[in-house]
């Protein structure tokens, strides 16, 4: 079914613009049981459900979730996920992509319990140079996603000791250092 050469334009009027692509988000969400049974079915306006969500879930079960921002690349989670930026990317695929971060950590998760679904509780951290990509994240996040967050600043390099040796942070790496 549709080899070399095959031309088929997907589509029509009613296609999206480029303008609506960071609204969309096309994971799950709660059922709407209120809804009406007839007529065109659309997709549900509840929170979105992230990871693994269960049929009936009703209830968000939060869970922190760190996001690093530095200035070439952002780390969602564990430092597996990992999604360069400073390449000519276009805001709406930065957010994409650590959207898909989100989820994918939230994946790793496991199943939440009966009735609940996980419900990512984020923390920027960001790094020297990151500012720029956590001011164009954490808006589209909260207000598209639902996302709730809290940001802490990482110092800066020259924060060090009088005696020349690195302060350490909780987190065990240098201060101002990549994790």
């Amino acid at each position: 079914m549709g080899g070399p050469g095959l031309n088929v334009k997907l589509g029509g009027k009613g296609q999206r613009t480029s303008s609506d692509k960071d609204k969309s988000d096309d994971g799950p969400r709660i059922s709407e049981d209120d809804a009406p049974k007839s007529g065109p079915r659309g997709r549900p306006m509840g929170p979105r459900l992230w990871g693994r969500a269960r049929p009936r879930a009703t209830i968000g079960l939060e869970r922190k979730l760190e996001i690093r921002i530095m200035d070439d690349r952002i780390l969602v989670g564990s430092k597996d996920i990992v999604i360069p930026v400073g390449n000519g990317e276009t805001v709406e695929e930065m957010i994409h992509y650590v959207v898909a971060g989100i989820d994918r950590a939230a994946d790793k998760w496991g199943d939440p319990p009966t009735s609940f679904y996980w419900l990512p509780t984020v923390k920027f951290v960001v790094y020297p140079g990151g500012n720029q990509y956590y001011e164009r994240l954490r808006e589209p996040l909260e207000k598209n996603w639902g996302v709730t967050s809290t940001v802490e600043y990482a110092p800066d390099k020259s924060a060090r000791k009088a005696n020349g040796k690195a302060v350490k942070s909780a987190g065990g790496t240098a201060a101002g250092g990549r994790p």
